[in-house]
């Protein structure tokens, strides 16, 4: 019953959450006022019924928490492998010397050619030196001539 009083007279300030080490949202009901007094109500009648029942509050949250551990685990555990089955496909295109997306390791993609672009370096010496046509000129001869390429499936792009 100790957590009822405490979250019937602290509960908008999150004092039953702080006093379950539950620190997140204790700050959360701190900064919200019980999130909005909603949460307070829900969790004033919730730790009633709990305490009018019998029910053990600490192995109720014992169990919650051990839940909320086995998520952790799984989850990381997916990560992990979903880490190591892309570390794989690395490998194996590599291996194989295939060139593929860095994002989704797709091999469906298209090398895009760009053109020169105009050089405004170029330009000024060559209207230094020449005039205006030799600007023009200057500035279309640039050596810049670069290409980028693109996933076909997911549409990122990259440099070469």
């Amino acid at each position: 019953m100790k957590d009822f009083w405490l979250c019937l007279f602290g509960g908008w300030f999150g004092l039953h959450k702080f006093y379950r080490k539950d620190y997140k949202m204790g700050i959360i009901y701190l900064i919200t006022v019980g999130l909005f007094c909603i949460g307070w109500i829900v969790d004033t009648i919730t730790l009633f019924i709990k305490g009018i029942k019998g029910e053990d509050i600490e192995e109720y949250y014992r169990i919650k928490g051990e839940k909320a551990e086995e998520a952790k685990r799984q989850l990381k555990l997916q990560q992990e492998q979903a880490l190591a089955a892309r570390n794989e496909r690395i490998q194996e295109l590599e291996k194989k010397g295939v060139a593929y997306c860095p994002k989704y390791l797709s091999t469906s993609i298209q090398y895009v050619d760009r053109r020169k672009r105009l050089s405004i370096g170029r330009g000024i010496v060559g209207t230094a030196i020449a005039g205006p046509i030799g600007g023009a000129v200057g500035a279309m001869t640039s050596k810049k001539h670069y290409g980028y390429v693109k996933c076909l499936k997911c549409g990122h792009e990259w440099k070469l």
